[in-house]
């Protein structure tokens, strides 16, 4: 059964085998932390007053997540195999494609986009 990342606009589904995303389920047996995260995460079907019968279907891809939320594999660096990625207790998705909008004045001016097309031909 496929699993998709229930961040808005995250797309990861398709990337996962080539990239190693992999899908975290929220904490259940932590009420208070699932409610962080599903702050967070910013989705419009999921929020704080979701139903936590809800929340075994909702995923977070790893892409949401910072390099120091992960645990350390010890195990695996000393014997060479792969990293198992788990999660600290604490750890909060808190990297988003839309917290880095560009703001209107970065974006390209007409001049900027015909400069560039000409450019490429």
């Amino acid at each position: 059964m496929p699993v998709w990342c229930s961040v808005p606009y995250c797309a990861n589904y398709k990337q996962a085998q080539k990239q190693g995303v992999i899908f975290h389920s929220l904490p259940t047996g932590d009420i208070p932390r699932c409610r962080k995260w599903l702050a967070a995460i910013k989705n419009n079907i999921y929020n704080v007053n979701t139903p936590v019968a809800k929340y075994q279907n909702i995923r977070v891809c790893s892409q949401h997540f910072r390099p120091e939320d992960y645990l350390r594999d010890y195990q695996s660096e000393l014997m060479g195999k792969p990293n198992r990625r788990q999660l600290k207790r604490d750890a909060i998705p808190s990297v988003f494609s839309f917290t880095t909008k560009r703001k209107t004045s970065d974006q390209p001016t007409p001049a900027q986009k015909k400069r560039s097309r000409l450019e490429v031909t």
